[in-house]
């Protein structure tokens, strides 16, 4: 797991933060771009040599992703990386409609006008991102992204519970959004909501996030569709 060159780059910011966070960041990098699989056992030890931080931070770190179901902690053994399930993501899915349309109405209305213009260029940077087909770059930029949408909210109450369903949100999209056109089609739905809170239209703001959402929702019923179909003709 040679990453740390590729997330210095896609995220210039990781050297300013603590090394909890810095900890966080690469670990959660790690299984959301699936070079941890769900199922795997991984030590504190080889994440420490790997991440080069002790074992505080990686400690830290590994009871935060255990909070929001990235991990399994097993003392003495490591980490389990969690299972993806579809029907957790539709319950994930259930929770986050009303939280990010709520944070959407609420950037649209509160954001500054300094703010307004990083929604505006994140809009583009994720359209050319996905039209590039860069998978890496869209990942740290949705995560990005999602960071920004709750912080321009200015409740510190919904930027939490959002961020608790941030990961595994990311993990399900670039674990199951493959194609081109979806990845395209998810890009445009994202930086529409970007484009309509910069433009403090709340009513716009609300239909952008709804439609993205709804957008998510059917994705995750087609993978559920495509598993009961491969059950059932074993």
């Amino acid at each position: 797991m040679n990453f740390i060159p590729e997330i210095n780059t896609l995220y210039p910011e990781l050297s300013s933060l603590s090394l909890s966070d810095q900890a966080y960041l690469m670990i959660e990098h790690l299984i959301v771009s699936e070079q941890l699989k769900p199922g795997v056992m991984i030590s504190e030890k080889l994440l420490c040599e790997n991440t080069k931080l002790g074992r505080t931070p990686v400690r830290e770190a590994l009871m935060r992703l255990e909070r929001e179901g990235l991990v399994e902690i097993h003392p003495r053994r490591g980490a389990m990386i969690t299972k993806i399930e579809l029907t957790q993501q539709m319950e994930l899915l259930e929770v986050r409609r009303p939280l990010q349309i709520l944070a959407a109405k609420l950037g649209a209305a509160r954001a500054e006008p300094e703010e307004r213009e990083v929604l505006k260029r994140f809009a583009d940077q994720i359209r050319q991102a996905a039209a590039n087909n860069d998978t890496q770059r869209s990942m740290a930029m949705n995560r990005t992204v999602h960071e920004l949408e709750a912080a321009v909210a200015k409740n510190s109450m919904l930027e939490a519970s959002l961020t608790l369903l941030q990961s595994m949100s990311r993990r399900f999209w670039f674990a199951f959004v493959k194609s081109k056109e979806e990845t395209v089609e998810g890009a445009n739905l994202h930086a529409t909501l970007l484009e309509k809170m910069a433009e403090a239209n709340v009513d716009e703001a609300e239909k952008a996030a709804n439609n993205l959402l709804l957008f998510l929702d059917n994705i995750t019923k087609k993978q559920i569709e495509s598993a009961y179909s491969r059950h059932f003709s074993r």
